[in-house]
């Protein structure tokens, strides 16, 4: 990817570029395409900025200095990526390494789920589809924000369509160019998804280091079928 390609990460994750499966896109990005490097970084740009935001204590400019390390590095070492997991996770376990280099040189600030341990528990234990008010909720904001860090970049971006954009399943059927049927059953596993990463956090991050190294690939084990 060259150094002009990451200098507008707003206007490239809205532009729209012909969709590539992952092995294919992979296999793209061996080859040196441009098209592919778009692509790439349209696809996966918000739900990586989303899963570094919240591991920096919320500081833009760290965060847009990470996520665009952090392409630029996956792009040069997409050799290395080997399909055990999917790009999302491998990205997510690159910028991991880079937010714990930053936070040791720069003492950043980061989110402590100490006290969130009773909310986790609402939240993980719901036994219907989460209520479009913990969406809303301030005092549920950042630990939803957290949990969608976690999920696959496909159930992330539904679910963010769906409760904080307010579409409806025919607007996003239009949207990603399927049919309804597909958009609902996308809903029931991104929620499911979600409910998942709600359990993870309560049982595996309970200090900063923790959640700095939580990522989700250990998420993508639990719902594997």
């Amino acid at each position: 990817m060259n150094s002009h390609s990451c200098r507008t990460p707003e206007s490239l994750a809205d532009t729209e570029f012909p969709e590539l499966d992952a092995t294919a896109l992979c296999s793209a990005l061996r080859l040196g395409s441009d098209e592919a490097a778009r692509e790439f970084f349209r696809r996966h740009f918000r739900p990586l900025y989303r899963f570094v935001l919240l591991r920096v204590g919320g500081r833009h400019a760290e965060c847009e200095e990470i996520v665009q390390d952090t392409f630029l590095a996956a792009i040069d070492s997409i050799e290395r990526y080997r399909g055990e997991g999917s790009l999302y996770a491998w990205l997510c376990g690159i910028a991991r390494w880079k937010v714990a280099r930053v936070a040791r040189k720069r003492r950043l600030p980061t989110l402590s789920l100490a006290e969130a341990g009773p909310t986790l528990d609402d939240l993980a234990q719901c036994d219907r589809d989460l209520p479009e008010q913990v969406f809303a909720s301030k005092e549920t904001a950042q630990l939803v924000q957290l949990a969608l860090s976690l999920c696959p970049a496909d159930h992330q971006e539904v679910l963010v369509e769906q409760y904080y954009q307010g579409r409806s399943v025919p607007q996003i059927a239009e949207r990603r160019d399927q049919s309804t049927k597909a958009v609902e059953s996308l809903l029931v596993r991104a929620r499911q998804s979600l409910k998942k990463a709600f359990r993870r956090l309560r049982t595996g991050a309970q200090t900063a280091e923790d959640l700095t190294n939580l990522g989700p690939d250990s998420l993508e084990k639990d719902l594997a079928p």
